[in-house]
């Protein structure tokens, strides 16, 4: 009698495929949990870079043009730009404080004016950057913008056509 306790109880072959079975759903559930996370952590990270690179885009909504002068070697121009930036720029991204710069450069201006009553050119701004380990200046680069001059004006253009859009260079 006191040895009956030690004895092993019998396992059937039905006993060992219901204990293989829970094994093997056991495993199946935490490869698909780590198989998870795994995926999980991916996407995460991928969320996280594509946040960390993004840098608003900035538009010109209206381009003003008038010849101040004109003689053979030199152009006098008055440009009144309105830049529209975006309310997630100054703070984060860009430093209030600092120069703020445009470049349009073109060349034969007065012919082109002359021509098509038009001038098309494209432009690239230089804001001061004030993120923590990057470059101390953002560059954008801005879509071609066409001025239309008014009808019977060498004098006064405006902007005409879609607004160009100004993006982030790397």
């Amino acid at each position: 009698m006191g040895n009956e306790e030690l004895a092993p109880e019998n396992t059937s072959p039905c006993d060992v495929k219901k204990l293989l079975i829970v094994f093997l759903v056991i495993a199946g559930m935490v490869a698909i949990v780590v198989f998870g996370v795994v995926e999980l952590d991916k996407e995460v990270d991928r969320i996280y870079k594509k946040a960390e690179n993004y840098v608003p885009e900035i538009t010109i909504p209206s381009t003003d043009f008038n010849v101040l002068n004109v003689t053979e070697s030199r152009l006098d121009v008055k440009w009144d730009l309105l830049i529209r930036l975006p309310s997630d720029l100054p703070g984060y991204y860009m430093c209030l404080k600092g120069d703020f710069q445009v470049f349009m450069l073109y060349k034969d201006i007065m012919e082109d004016v002359k021509q098509s009553g038009e001038i098309r050119f494209g432009s690239r701004f230089i804001l001061p950057d004030c993120r923590k380990w990057t470059k101390p200046n953002m560059n954008y680069t801005c879509d071609e913008a066409t001025l239309r001059f008014e009808p019977g004006s060498q004098r006064k253009a405006i902007s005409f056509g879609k607004q160009p859009t100004c993006r982030y260079v790397r």
